[in-house]
C-alpha cells in the first residue's frame, strides 16, 4: 500500500509538472493580455494541486499536509480573483482587442462612467 502511495504521488507530481510546462510555452506563445491571465490562472492552480497532493502522498507527514492544504485553499481563492483584476485593468487600459469579442458588457459600464458618488 505505501509503495502504491508513493507511486501515485509521483505520478500526480510528474502531471502536475507537466501541467506548468505545458502552461509556460502556452504563455510564451499566447498573443494578448487576457490570454495570458487564462493560463496564468486555470492550468497553474490544477498543477500546483496536483503537485501538492503528489506531495502529500509522498510524505505523509500531518504538518507538511495541513501547510500545503492551506496552500492550496490560498491558491484557489486568490487566483480567479487576481485573474478578475488583471483583466479588468487590462480591459481599462485599452491593452484588449475588443473586436475579439462576441459580446462586450463592460464598454456599456465604462460609457457609463459609473457614477459612485453617494447623494
Amino acid at each position: 500500500m505505501i509503495a502504491f502511495m508513493d507511486w501515485l504521488g509521483v505520478s500526480l507530481i510528474f502531471i502536475g509538472s507537466l501541467l506548468t510546462l505545458i502552461a509556460a510555452i502556452g504563455a510564451v506563445r499566447l498573443p494578448d493580455v487576457l490570454s495570458l491571465q487564462h493560463i496564468a490562472t486555470k492550468p497553474q492552480v490544477m498543477s500546483l494541486m496536483l503537485f501538492m497532493i503528489g506531495v502529500m502522498l509522498v510524505v505523509r507527514d500531518s504538518t507538511v499536509t495541513w501547510t500545503l492544504l492551506a496552500v492550496i485553499a490560498f491558491q484557489l481563492v486568490t487566483s480567479p480573483i487576481s485573474a478578475h483584476v488583471i483583466s479588468r485593468a487590462a480591459y481599462r487600459t485599452h491593452k484588449v482587442d475588443n473586436s475579439r469579442f462576441d459580446v462586450d458588457d463592460l464598454d456599456q459600464d465604462l460609457r457609463s462612467g459609473w457614477d459612485l458618488t453617494v447623494d
